[in-house]
C-alpha cells in the first residue's frame, strides 16, 4: 500500500541518517583509540563466556529449520548494555546471511570483570538466535498473523507492554522463539524438571499458549518428510494461532486459578492510610497453601525509599499466610511487591504478583 510503501521509505531514510551521525559520532569522540584502550578488557569478556558459547549446538538451527548453512554466527558481547539482549541479522550484496547474538552483561566479579554462568546466560544465547530464523517467518506472513494476533494481543498486553512487547507481531515471534528454546531443550535431554521450569517462566511472561505451541513444533518435527522446513509448516502455525486466540480467555482463567492469591492482610486493608507504625508484623493472607521454600519481595513503584524495614519472613502453621516481621517508621509511606519468582504454591504454581501499599500515621 502508499501508506506501508511511506513507512518503509522513511525507516530506510532515518537508518541512513543514523548510520551519517554514527560515523560522526566514531570521528568526533576518537573511538578508535577508546577501543584499543580497552582491548585487554574485551578479549577477557569474550573469553569468559567462551564456555557458555562452546555448549551451545548450532547444527540444530540448520537441522531444525531446515535452512541450509549459508549464516555465519556472531556472538557480541555488550559489556555497556545491562540487562538488554538482541538477535538481529544481515543479508549481504552476495547473498550471505550475517546471524548476531548481540549479549548484555548483567553479572561481573568483586573485580567488576564480566561473569557469564550457564544457568544465567545459555537460555538468553539459544534465545537471540532463534530470532534470527523466526522473525522474517512471521514478517513474511504478517496478514496471515493479524487477525489472531491482535486478538491475543487484547488480553496479554498489560503483561507484554511491560516486557517492552509493543504490538501482537513481536509477541508472535517471540513466542515461537521461546517455543523453540524449549524444543531444543527436549532434543537435546534437558532434564525434565528444567523444561518445565522454561514452561512456568513462559507462562508467567503471559505466553499462556506456550506448551500448545511446543506442542505443534513437536508436529512439525515429526513430519519433516512432508514439510521439510519450518517455513514450509508456517500455515499450520498460522492455524495454530487462530485456535489460541479463539481460547486465549480460557488460557488466562485456567492459569490464574491455579495461582494462590492474596484474600487479606491482618494488621490492615491494603491501601490504608493511617497505619499504626508501632505494629510489628504484617500477616499476608492466601486462599491456598504456599510452599515454604523461599520467597521474593521486591520494591513497588515509589522503589527503595518505600520498602519497608523487615527483619524476618516466616509462613504460618498451615502455610496460607506469610509473616513478614517489621520496623516501620511513622507518617511514611510503604510500597513492596509479593513476587511469584519465590513465592509458589506446594506444586510449584508461582503467585500472582501482588502489590501492597499503605501510609503510616503519626504517632501521638
Amino acid at each position: 500500500s502508499i501508506l506501508d510503501g511511506a513507512i518503509a521509505n522513511n525507516a530506510k531514510e532515518n537508518a541512513k541518517k543514523f548510520v551519517r551521525l554514527l560515523k560522526k559520532f566514531y570521528r568526533e569522540s576518537n573511538c578508535k583509540e577508546f577501543f584499543k584502550a580497552n582491548e585487554e578488557l574485551y578479549n577477557q569478556t569474550s573469553e569468559s563466556f567462551y564456555p557458555v558459547y562452546k555448549e551451545l549446538d548450532l547444527h540444530w538451527y540448520e537441522s531444525f529449520y531446515g535452512k541450509d548453512p549459508d549464516e555465519k554466527f556472531i556472538i557480541i558481547n555488550a559489556p555497556g548494555n545491562g540487562g538488554g539482549n538482541y538477535g538481529p541479522s544481515i543479508t549481504l550484496k552476495n547473498g550471505k546471511r550475517e546471524v548476531y547474538a548481540i549479549m548484555g552483561t548483567w553479572n561481573t566479579g568483586k573485580d567488576g570483570s564480566a561473569v557469564f554462568s550457564f544457568d544465567g546466560f545459555f537460555s538468553t544465547l539459544l534465545h537471540e538466535f532463534n530470532h534470527s530464523f523466526i522473525n522474517y517467518l512471521v514478517d513474511k506472513n504478517i496478514n496471515t498473523f493479524q487477525q489472531s494476533g491482535d486478538k491475543i494481543y487484547t488480553v496479554v498486553s498489560d503483561q507484554m507492554q511491560r516486557q517492552a512487547y509493543g504490538n501482537w507481531a513481536t509477541v508472535i515471534k517471540e513466542s515461537l522463539v521461546r517455543s523453540a528454546v524449549i524444543k531444543y531443550m527436549q532434543d537435546h535431554g534437558f532434564e525434565q524438571d528444567k523444561i518445565d521450569k522454561e514452561i512456568m517462566s513462559q507462562l508467567l511472561r503471559g505466553f499462556l499458549w506456550i506448551k500448545d505451541l511446543v506442542g505443534e513444533l513437536n508436529k512439525y518435527s515429526s513430519a519433516r518428510e512432508i514439510y521439510p522446513t519450518l517455513e514450509s509448516y508456517m500455515p499450520n502455525i498460522a492455524e495454530a494461532f487462530e485456535i489460541y486466540a479463539e481460547n486465549i480467555e480460557t488460557y488466562k482463567n485456567e492459569f490464574e486459578s491455579k495461582q494462590a492469591k492474596v484474600v487479606s492482610i491482618s494488621e490492615f486493608q491494603n491501601g490504608d492510610k493511617n497505619v499504626s507504625p508501632e505494629i510489628k508484623t504484617i500477616t499476608i493472607n492466601f486462599d491456598r497453601p504456599l510452599s515454604d521454600k523461599g520467597y521474593s519481595l521486591e520494591y513497588g513503584e515509589q522503589g527503595e525509599k518505600s520498602f519497608p524495614g523487615i527483619k524476618r519472613v516466616t509462613f504460618s502453621e498451615d502455610k496460607k499466610s506469610v509473616v513478614l516481621e517489621v520496623c516501620l517508621e511513622e507518617n511514611e509511606e510503604y510500597d513492596f511487591i509479593l513476587s511469584g519468582h519465590s513465592f509458589k504454591t506446594a506444586d510449584g504454581i508461582p503467585i500472582k504478583n501482588h502489590e501492597v501499599k499503605f501510609c503510616t500515621k503519626r504517632s501521638q
